[in-house]
């Protein structure tokens, strides 16, 4: 969505005002059974809307790019988990998209845990965020102790119970690991270990390529390319056979119809399997 910004000078101040979207403008909240009261652009580019659903229940949602249909489905299922929540009474909820992410910030008016409200253990709201997955992520404070209520959202009573241990055991809940935060950290660490290993293992055989081709030359011609499968094959035939030395490895090529000269095949153990001929 973009930002439209009017700038007028009026003796020497530049006044940035924030304009209103045309409904044809908007996502479509309708869609997701929400009604738009107003809407809002801001100077930083962001646009924000405040809804209605057919209950009255109020909230805002807020995007610097218009939320697809996969976003609306997260704002969906976010106040489906916010507004089924029996025993939270809801001050206001705020959603926010960034691109595929949707975060919903609830504040409660009331949130009754065992009979207890224990909305004062939250002050700044609860967090919940919705990438691949729902997680939760938001500070409570009791005794002046701040502990962090951090992971994977499975259903609202697994959270209310693990919100009520942190009140009854408020030291020991801070000093303690949040054993599914560290299970969702690790998944992004693995994957950003597995994203990075594909980089290095790509980068790696474009190496072994390039010095193939660099180093493929014969008395007054090259450099060569030596054909990428060809090269594969000569590898398989190798890793399979270790013992098989550039002869050998040429000759299960030429029956399989794969011509490669001595050198070549030396040159392809020598990259790839540091095999050099003495």
């Amino acid at each position: 969505m973009k930002s439209y910004i009017r700038v007028t000078v009026l003796t020497g101040v530049v006044l940035l005002c924030a304009a209103g979207l045309s409904a044809g403008e908007l996502p479509d909240f309708p869609a997701i059974g929400l009604r738009v009261v107003s809407s809002t652009n801001f100077e930083d580019g962001r646009t924000q809307a405040l809804l209605k659903d057919t209950a009255g229940r109020e909230c805002t949602v807020s995007w610097d790019v218009a939320p697809d249909s996969s976003a609306l489905r997260k704002i969906t299922e976010l106040r489906d988990i916010v507004n089924g929540w029996n025993g939270l009474e809801i001050r206001t909820l705020s959603l926010i998209v960034s691109g595929q992410t949707v975060e919903a910030l609830v504040i409660p008016e009331k949130l009754t845990i065992e009979g207890n409200d224990i909305a004062r253990f939250v002050p700044a709201g609860l967090g919940l965020y919705y990438r691949e997955y729902v997680q939760f992520d938001f500070r409570m404070v009791k005794d002046s102790i701040s502990m962090r209520i951090a992971g994977r959202f499975i259903d609202r009573t697994g959270l209310a119970a693990l919100m009520q241990r942190a009140i009854d055991n408020p030291l020991t809940f801070a000093d303690k690991t949040n054993y599914m935060a560290r299970l969702d950290r690790l998944d992004r660490v693995l994957e950003e270990l597995a994203a990075r290993n594909a980089k290095l293992e790509r980068e790696h055989q474009l190496l072994r390529h390039a010095t193939l081709r660099l180093f493929n030359t014969g008395f007054l011609s090259g450099p060569d390319e030596i054909p990428e499968k060809s090269v594969k094959r000569a590898v398989a035939i190798k890793t399979a056979n270790p013992g098989f030395k550039a002869d050998a490895v040429r000759k299960a090529l030429r029956q399989e119809g794969i011509k490669l000269s001595g050198g070549e095949v030396e040159l392809i153990l020598a990259v790839y399997f540091n095999e050099w001929d003495d």
